[in-house]
């Protein structure tokens, strides 16, 4: 037992050295935009032709989520867009443009507390959160599921995923980094189990996710970048991970697309595919 302490002890302060690594802010975001159509350009969305809607969308008393749409004069189709966490709907623009050209329509939202949406930057009180979310997405832009195709990346595809498990359809889905379980999950979950409601900021690491060195400048760069890890995200992801089904009993009956980089470190992928 004394053994088993120390090495949690241990454990723990790696964790939290290699966290705390990182370059931290909490300085307020220099938002380069005054309207809509300057944050598109910011971000290189390609919105000539097309029709933009843009509004927030209230998800409980005192919280909202952005939420935008753009629709080509020729319209083919819809896809609504989930981003993953600590990035937004925006960054995501070389998506956007590519489904754009080919004549869909994009609906996308900003999670709660990531890019225009409002709540604690990072943070997670519960995954219901995201459900009603999604909810208020579907109701206001007269989503049919049936008809649409649902693209997910990371924490958009646990969106998804637990949208699919609760009976729900779409026209098919694609899921990029699928995240059920984070990596390091089974420590994170000792750490916080053992630390009780131990809660706090951690500086989000500068180690790139991604092998495309510009995307990773553009999103480090970006005035809306999130600069601490909530660990009550990560309280969030756990409880929802032990509400699931066994692997066993999940059966889907939308077709699933799955694109998975095998050098992936930010999720468990080795679990989450099966």
């Amino acid at each position: 037992m004394f053994y088993q302490k120390n090495i949690m002890k241990i454990l723990s302060l790696a964790f939290l050295s290699i966290l705390l690594l990182a370059c931290f802010s909490n300085g307020e975001p220099n938002i380069p935009w005054n309207n809509d159509i300057q944050y598109l350009n910011y971000y290189g969305i390609e919105y000539q032709d097309c029709q933009f809607s843009g509004t927030n969308l209230s998800i409980e008393e005192s919280a909202s989520i952005w939420s935008w749409s753009l629709k080509p004069a020729e319209c083919r189709g819809r896809v609504l867009y989930f981003h993953g966490y600590l990035d937004h709907s925006a960054l995501s623009s070389d998506l956007i443009n590519f489904l754009l050209s080919r004549g869909m329509e994009v609906i996308a939202f900003d999670l709660a507390g990531h890019g225009r949406s409002s709540g604690a930057r990072g943070g997670l009180e519960d995954f219901e959160e995201y459900r009603r979310s999604l909810d208020a997405v579907i109701n206001h832009w007269e989503i049919k599921p049936e008809e649409t195709y649902f693209i997910g990346h990371s924490t958009g595809c646990s969106i998804i995923f637990d949208y699919l498990l609760r009976g729900g359809t779409c026209k098919a889905t694609l899921w990029a980094a699928p995240l059920v379980r984070f990596r390091d999950y089974d420590l994170v979950h000792t750490l916080i189990s053992d630390q009780g409601s131990w809660n706090p900021q951690l500086p989000v690491s500068r180690t790139p996710s991604t092998s495309n060195e510009q995307f990773y400048q553009k999103k480090w760069q970006d005035p809306q970048r999130i600069s601490v890890f909530e660990i009550s995200w990560a309280r969030s992801i756990i409880r929802w991970n032990e509400q699931l089904p066994h692997s066993g009993d999940i059966q889907l009956e939308q077709p699933v697309t799955i694109l998975q980089g095998l050098r992936d470190r930010v999720v468990w992928y080795d679990y989450n595919i099966p």
